[in-house]
């Protein structure tokens, strides 16, 4: 059976996943669980809004200088801190 070759790509693959806390090799006890294992810090949404909703959000961005997905954070947290 061939071994896995370290080549450059490998090295930099492995210090990559490294760096963002995501173990390639199963952890020596053997056990996977919540400590080997981190969840990512975001996770990306699909949001639905109407077409015409959406322009107007894109013209408000536009006069701050911002996007309409920072708006739309934005908002989500206002609310939630709110509540």
């Amino acid at each position: 059976m061939a071994t896995k070759r370290e080549t450059p790509i490998n090295n930099l693959v492995k210090k990559t996943m490294e760096g963002r806390n995501i173990n390639p090799t199963k952890p020596e006890n053997g056990k996977i669980d919540e400590e080997n294992i981190k969840p990512p810090e975001k996770k990306q949404i699909t949001l639905r809004l109407e077409p015409e909703d959406y322009t107007k959000l894109k013209k408000i961005a536009y006069r701050r200088g911002t996007n309409a997905a920072a708006l739309i954070r934005e908002a989500v947290k206002e609310i939630i801190r709110k509540d």
